[in-house]
């Protein structure tokens, strides 16, 4: 029993000096893994603040040309309107007819001027909020690193599709109202 005693004295501080090396190199390899996956994250977050901002810059291209468009609309309609009106005064025969058209190009264009307006204002508010959206998710990746950096990066994911679905929703609507106003010009 006392060669079992002495043994196992032997053994056990020869076990614990094992398992604390064991330990050690583990930690080490934890540790590298931790910086690394920090590291990645890092490069993906900045990455993302990348596509954001070059996002934002699409959104005001976009609502600087519809706004522009709203104005060359407007000026349209104007042009439209002051033709009618000449062509009032110099036909009295037609006068009846040309009311008609009148009326009809002006609230056409009101109704254009209203479209154009609704959709820059829909742009800005979807990009605004998108982009708020994206920020915020942003910084809740960064403070989670550890513990949620998987769930942030797939929330994250998500609002960028909600941004690209906004922008065909908005390339949708410009071809649209381009369609509109061909139709208009044709008139």
């Amino acid at each position: 029993m006392n060669v079992l005693l002495a043994a196992m004295a032997v053994a056990n501080p020869v076990i614990t000096a094992l398992l604390t090396i064991v330990v050690f190199l583990e930690k080490d390899k934890i540790k590298k893994r931790s910086e690394d996956l920090e590291a990645a994250l890092k490069a993906g977050n900045q990455e993302l603040v990348e596509t954001v901002a070059a996002q934002k810059e699409n959104f005001e291209n976009i609502a600087s040309r519809l706004e522009s468009l709203s104005k060359d609309s407007a000026k349209s309609a104007e042009t439209f309107v002051g033709l009618s009106n000449a062509l009032t005064e110099s036909s009295a025969v037609s006068a009846t007819a040309l009311n008609g058209v009148t009326n009809g190009l002006a609230e056409h264009s009101k109704s254009m001027k209203d479209l154009v307006t609704t959709l820059s204002t829909n742009v800005s508010d979807t990009a605004k909020t998108s982009i708020e959206s994206l920020e915020t998710k942003s910084t809740e990746s960064i403070n989670a690193l550890t513990t949620k950096s998987v769930s942030s990066l797939d929330a994250i994911a998500e609002e960028v599709k909600k941004v690209q679905t906004a922008q065909v929703a908005v390339a949708d609507a410009v071809k649209e109202l381009q369609e509109t106003l061909k139709n208009t010009v044709s008139l």
